[in-house]
This record gives structure tokens, C-alpha cells and sequence, in this order.
């Protein structure tokens, strides 16, 4: 299938925090993508804190800079409080950093890193989300809602054009037999659809639930599924995006935007 590319790239350099958009990124061994999720906040119960624990990370927006694998600067705001965002390095302003999300969850928090394969929420498949263009402008159309605020509410690592939406499920393994996609020269799999959670049905800056979103996405997803998708992905249907691997063949670990995305059903 000819004419798909890579649309966009985002990583999320901290779990649960804003994403950072990139024009090309780079795969780690692991299969992660490079700065994607590599630090993450925990509880004194040593719990990953996130957006589905604590909606108050959706006050936080945070702008990123400097990133490689040594440090990161990050700029952060409350959009409930009307201060001065704070800038802060990683890892010498840990403390400060730690310090100011406590105070916003109200709960205290300290701060892990992984440089090797991040916290992905699928351990079993650390290689970066991916979705259709078309499948985010078809489920923004469905609630009324714009694709920047789709794509912030499902925080996918890669976007691309896709014939039609829905279309990146053909990736799917099927019957058990893995299919293998390529984006520029990286061979990736899909492993699953990527089952959701509650933050999708927040507003992406206030937390704010949207009543009935996870029934209705469902529902749609049901009625829309093509008939030669394998269901055995989806013992439910709140699911959207593939998890993915990268094959351990694979002749590169770089990706950049525009890559033609190829696969052979």
C-alpha cells in the first residue's frame, strides 16, 4: 500500500506531561523511541503518578528544550494559577521540580528516570503509538471536538496519512500471523490496539470529563470495525492506535516526517 506517510512525531519527555513535537527521532535498542516517557513521577508507595491516577496533571503545561540523554530543560505553568512559569533543569533541579508537582497534585511526589525503554504503559510493546490522520479527524468529527485536542486527549508518538480512517488496524497481526509495516527504512509490529483509558474522556487542559465518551467511542469503533480486522484485538472496543515493536531486523532506528509509510497486507 503506497501513498502513506509519516505525518507527525510527538514525545512525551516526562510521563503525563505535554508532548514535544519533532521533524525526525530516533529508536533506542529497546525499541522506544529516544526521550519518549523517560522520566515519570512516583509515589511515596514508589506508584507511577499519572494522568489516570491524578486529573490534576492536566493543569500543567509544560514546554520542552534541550533534550538529549544527559539533561532536559522543561518550562512550566499552572493554567489555573495566575504565576510565572517555572524553568527547570534535569537532572541538578530534580528537588525544585519534584517540589513544584507536589504541590499541584497535592500529593508527594518523587522523580525515576529510564533512559532505556522509558515507562511505556504496554511493557510488552515499548515501540512508539501510531495512528491515522483521518482516524483522529473522523473521531474529532464524532464529538464535536478539534483534531488538536484529539490529539492531545490520545497522546500517540506517531501520526500518519493513512487511504482512510481506521486504516492503521490492517497492521494488526491476523489469524496469529505477525505483519510487519516499514516507516522510511524502520520495520515495526503491531501488536494490539491500544486499549484506553479515562484521560482520553478529559479535557486535555482542565480535566474535565466528558460524560458518555468511553461508551460512545466504543459503540463507533463496533459499528465502523471492518469485517477483516482479526477480533481477537479487541475484547473490547474502547480501544484506538496500535502498540507496537521494531522488528529486530530492521535496517535503521531513524525516522524522520514524510517517510513513506509501506506495508504489504
Amino acid at each position: 500500500m503506497s501513498g502513506m506517510r509519516l505525518n507527525a512525531i510527538t514525545i512525551f519527555p516526562i510521563k503525563s506531561l505535554d508532548g514535544h513535537s519533532l521533524s525526525q527521532a530516533d529508536f533506542l535498542p529497546s525499541g522506544a523511541l529516544c526521550f519518549d516517557r523517560q522520566f515519570a513521577f512516583i509515589d511515596s508507595e514508589g506508584q507511577i503518578m499519572n494522568a489516570k491516577r491524578s486529573p490534576a496533571f492536566h493543569r500543567i503545561q509544560a514546554t520542552y528544550a534541550d533534550i538529549s540523554n544527559n539533561s532536559l530543560t522543561v518550562t512550566l505553568a499552572d493554567r489555573f494559577e495566575a504565576t510565572s512559569p517555572v524553568t527547570i533543569s534535569l537532572p541538578s533541579q530534580q528537588t525544585e521540580l519534584c517540589q513544584w508537582i507536589s504541590d499541584r497534585l497535592q500529593v508527594s511526589v518523587s522523580l525515576i528516570h529510564n533512559q532505556d525503554v522509558g515507562f511505556p504503559d504496554d511493557l510488552l510493546s515499548p515501540g512508539p503509538t501510531i495512528i491515522s490522520d483521518q482516524t483522529l479527524q473522523v473521531i474529532a468529527h464524532l464529538f464535536q471536538l478539534s483534531l488538536e485536542e484529539m490529539r492531545r486527549r490520545f497522546r500517540t508518538n506517531l501520526e500518519i496519512t493513512t487511504p482512510a480512517p481506521f486504516f492503521e488496524d490492517h497492521f494488526l497481526p491476523r489469524n496469529s500471523v505477525t505483519s510487519m509495516f516499514s516507516i522510511g527504512h524502520v520495520s515495526l509490529q503491531a501488536i494490539n490496539s491500544c486499549q484506553r483509558c479515562s484521560v482520553p474522556a478529559r479535557d486535555s487542559l482542565t480535566g474535565e470529563s466528558l460524560a458518555g465518551f468511553q461508551k460512545q467511542l466504543a459503540t463507533f469503533r463496533e459499528q465502523t470495525l471492518r469485517c477483516e480486522i482479526d477480533l481477537q484485538h479487541f475484547n473490547h472496543f474502547y480501544r484506538l492506535a496500535l502498540n507496537t515493536r521494531l522488528c529486530p531486523t530492521s535496517i535503521s532506528r531513524h525516522v524522520r516526517i514524510h517517510d513513506e509509510v509501506t506495508f504489504t497486507p
